[in-house]
């Protein structure tokens, strides 16, 4: 066993992260001991599965011929066959192993399993563990697999013969023997990726020609050269470093151990640096060599595979650097567009672009150049935020000072808790505002000022009405003072769109208005209402200045756009939505446009997706943690007051959103219980009887009465995943099949009983190219109107029916996905995600065994669904600690 340390964790090279602290308790772990027991195992099995001392093995499937084949250096036998042909075996598998004994003496031998499956048994015709092999003969035994929940999946069980050969100088030894069986639709994907990408910095470059646009991105804030070095060593001690270089590595990281109000502007000057960086040397690495590109008009169109998985993380604005393979002539061009599989690269020296069309498949090298525009707005928001520190890092005696125009606090003094109300009941635009405490009491304080300079936080748990609550709460501040002016944030396009839309219902174009940048999405992608209200016309988007934001009195932006007009733009409401998804300088960016007194309100849910770095150094030090998480977890204005029975919270700085009006009560009941205290309350909504129906019982072909209905349902896969290449997103085509055949169902069998339409069901899973995949099944199958995607492209969006393919299948794989923010695995924000985006359906397809893993969360659910009679297919079999230390003596005993 090996171990590094990583900051305050140290690194087990069989079992991952642990903290220092439990990491003793941990090597002398069950669990620890399991894996390396695994590991060496695997490392060490080669002489294993070789036929010696006059014993060999073969193994044959007893009946019909199916797609089998037998790899000699893994000692491995797989088949291969469809869901409808093991039906056809009434979902059972004989395997005849044959030993034969050659070797010149009587022998004795025991088949055993290494480890225990509920699916699969051995069987002897003598009845006895210990079996006679004379000389010169052969013997069989058979290995069953069976079991009828199982309709799609793969499985492997390692068998090992131990063999006594009563040979002088021979001791007993083992052979060792894997079933590998592949139950699925079609066969197993080759495990190719192209070679375009090459990780190699070009040189000898003699001559380049720029693009023929200018980026117009100042370099205020490029990283210093005298630092450069250090934050490429992600601030680890190095003996590379000069004294000096280890002197300013030292500062760097005492200033990074501690944010606080003194060093706020170089602690995120540092952290964008580093994040900066590791962005920029993640992008070098898929430079493409040996491509081609298609040329239109005055564009160049090229493919880039991995593009749709975000690698690389191409964004329009970045520079794309282009030369004839190995030629030292390179000209540079900016990225106008970028779709699921290709890049659309504009303003490439108009001479290059003929030469490319004249010459059909030409070689290429493609290097890619990180835009810096986002970081240097950061950087500025940061500086400008300087003096922002009572927004920043609110206390009580700042919090009650109010400037004259703002309504004061009656009464206000340190200790008070007491909620300020309005001296007349508002008129609500939502009825049901009224009628909810939490929302109301939002919209009261908001419209008071109740939290004077301090941010006001609405906690928005999933379903609770939050955005509502927010579109709200501004179309009261422009009834009461209709001349202020309302900026209205948040970081996707999509979440700003959905805001507008909302907002639209009560304002006209006059008084809303939506600005979009002039080169970040394609017109045609943008709901008609946001077209209308924003600045777009005749399908081309028009340059906006501060004037022009300063006629409206709400405005809506994403935050990076925002920062475009820091100068002459002047709102005295500030908004952001989705605050939690944000690093804190992002949300800096519209902070620091903010003039004189202003109020800020944070709504989101910390509990949920957060801000994606690239850099892992960044990370650990608290760049991937947004200001409404930070305020929530170190600032007593917005810590509970009492965490049970319920979670309470000092109402005058943050309303907790309680009441859940989306999803049936068995569907919010984990998340509650493990997120939010308890607190949630599930409303009574519309009655659905699909709620109470079982669709798996259908799906999976049982029809007995051990099923009950729930609206949560779990169907076991015991599938392989598979990815293309070193690609990091996987793809499980035995969980595709089970998703299309639960959409199938649904959308025929069920369809007219309870009036399902494909625009009722998403599809979740968090691996792009599982994604790609179960699109295209049903394209296949002409189903359409069936929304398919990640799990952040459903933060924020709610559907009758959800279904969620997991995907993993190898707890081994659980680090890659760790290391690469990916899967539903530990990343308990992703996993609450996920599951509350349902109404009255939610249909989980997974590996049990793989996701039970996951203690806290998964394991939780899985365990809900069998209490539930919500279970289906392949069965849970968490390793408990008898089973781990079973295998663990089972591996030990084999003799080589």
């Amino acid at each position: 066993m090996t171990t590094r340390n990583e900051g305050n964790v140290k690194i087990c090279s069989c079992c991952g992260k642990y903290d220092e602290v439990h990491f003793e308790v941990h090597k002398q772990s069950v669990q620890h001991a399991f894996n390396f027991t695994l590991k060496s195992f695997h490392k060490y099995k080669k002489p294993l599965v070789k036929d010696r001392h006059g014993f060999n093995i073969t193994c044959s499937l007893l009946g019909e011929k199916e797609t089998t084949s037998y790899d000699g250096r893994k000692g491995r036998f797989t088949v291969k066959l469809t869901p409808e042909r093991f039906n056809l075996r009434s979902k059972t598998l004989k395997f005849l192993f044959k030993l034969n004994n050659s070797s010149g003496c009587d022998s004795e031998y025991v088949v055993t399993m290494l480890h225990p499956h509920r699916y699969f048994s051995v069987e002897e015709k003598s009845g006895h563990n210990i079996l006679i092999l004379p000389k010169g003969e052969t013997r069989s035994s058979t290995v069953t697999i069976s079991e009828e929940d199982i309709d799609v999946g793969s499985f492997k069980m390692p068998i090992k013969f131990t063999i006594n050969t009563h040979q002088e100088g021979v001791c007993d030894f083992d052979i060792y023997r894997e079933i590998v069986i592949y139950i699925n639709e079609e066969a197993q994907e080759d495990d190719t990726t192209s070679k375009s990408f090459q990780s190699i910095q070009w040189s000898n470059i003699d001559k380049e020609i720029p693009s023929l646009k200018s980026s117009n991105i100042s370099s205020v804030y490029c990283i210093p050269e005298d630092i450069e070095k250090i934050l490429k060593h992600g601030l680890v001690q190095s003996g590379n470093l000069t004294t000096k270089e280890e002197l300013d590595r030292c500062d760097i990281v005492q200033v990074l151990n501690r944010l606080s109000r003194e060093n706020y502007r170089n602690y995120f000057h540092y952290l964008l640096w580093l994040d900066e960086t590791a962005s920029a040397l993640g992008l070098m690495h898929y430079n493409m060599s040996n491509v081609t590109m298609v040329a239109k008009k005055h564009l160049l169109i090229l493919e880039i595979p991995g593009l749709a998985e975000k690698r690389p993380s191409v964004i329009v604005g970045d520079i794309i650097k282009i030369r004839l393979h190995n030629d030292h002539k390179v000209f540079s061009g900016m990225v106008a567009n970028v779709n699921d599989q290709t890049v659309i690269i504009d303003h490439v020296h108009h001479a290059f672009v003929d030469f490319i069309k004249k010459h059909d498949n030409i070689e290429l090298d493609v290097s890619f150049t990180l835009s810096r525009l986002l970081y240097e707005r950061m950087h500025n928001a940061v500086h400008n935020c300087a003096n922002k520190m009572d927004i920043l890092f609110p206390v009580i005696k700042d919090a009650i000072k109010m400037d004259i125009e703002f309504p004061m606090i009656p009464g206000a003094n340190n200790n008070t808790t007491t909620i300020p109300r309005l001296s007349r009941d508002l008129l609500f635009q939502k009825d049901i505002i009224g009628s909810n405490h939490e929302q109301r009491c939002a919209v009261e304080n908001i419209l008071a000022g109740s939290s004077g300079i301090a941010p006001y936080i609405i906690y928005g748990p999933p379903g609770t009405g939050k955005t509502v609550t927010i579109v709200e709460a501004i179309l009261q501040i422009t009834r009461k003072y209709p001349k202020r002016k309302i900026l209205v944030c948040a970081s996707s396009n999509r979440a700003c769109d959905m805001l507008t839309m909302k907002l639209a219902n009560f304002c006209s174009t006059k008084e809303l208005y939506r600005v979009q940048s002039t080169n970040s999405r394609p017109g045609n992608t943008i709901d008609e209402t946001v077209r209308n209200y924003s600045n777009m016309i005749d399908d081309t988007f028009t340059m906006v200045t501060s004037k022009d934001l300063m006629k409206y009195n709400i405005v809506v932006s994403t935050l990076h756009l925002i920062g475009k007009f820091k100068v002459g733009y002047n709102p005295d409401h500030l908004f952001i939505d989705e605050a939690a998804q944000a690093t804190e300088p992002e949300t800096c960016i519209p902070i620091g446009i903010l003039q004189g007194v202003s109020q800020v309100v944070l709504a989101g849910d910390p509990k949920q997706l957060g801000p994606v770095v690239s850099s892992q150094v960044a990370n650990r030090y608290g760049l991937a943690v947004s200001l409404m998480d930070r305020l929530m977890k170190e600032n007593p204005l917005y810590m509970p007051l009492r965490k049970r029975p319920t979670l309470r919270y000092n109402e005058r700085f943050l309303t907790m959103l309680l009441q859940n009006y989306r999803s049936h009560s068995d569907i919010i009941h984990i998340p509650n219980k493990l997120f939010y205290g308890n607190s949630l309350q599930p409303m009574p909504i519309t009655a659905d009887q699909l709620s109470s129906y079982c669709v798996s019982a259908r799906v999976c072909c049982n029809s007995g009465n051990r099923w009950k209905p729930s609206s949560v349902e779990f169907c076991g896969v015991s599938s392989k995943e598979e990815r293309n290449g070193s690609s990091p997103s996987y793809f499980n085509s035995a969980e595709k099949y089970m998703v299309v055949k639960y959409v199938k169902c649904l959308l025929t069998t069920l369809k007219d009983q309870f009036d399902i339409k494909p625009s009722d069901i998403g599809i979740i899973s968090p691996y792009i190219r599982q994604v790609h995949k179960i699109r295209m099944a049903l394209e296949n199958c002409e189903i359409k109107g069936v929304e398919v995607g990640t799990t952040e492209t459903f933060q924020g969006s709610e559907k009758r029916i959800i279904i969620i393919s997991t995907v993993r299948a190898q707890h081994s794989l659980l680090k890659f996905d760790s290391k690469y923010k990916l899967g539903f695995v530990n990343n308990e924000r992703r996993f609450n995600v996920a599951i509350t985006r349902a109404k009255s359906k939610l249909i989980i397809v997974g590996n049990p065994t793989v996701l039970g893993y996951d203690r806290r969360c998964w394991s939780e659910l899985i365990e809900y669904t069998e209490d539930m009679g919500s279970y289906f297919g392949a069965p849970y079999m968490p390793r408990n600690e008898f089973t781990r230390r079973e295998i663990i003596k089972r591996i030990k005993n084999l003799k080589a």
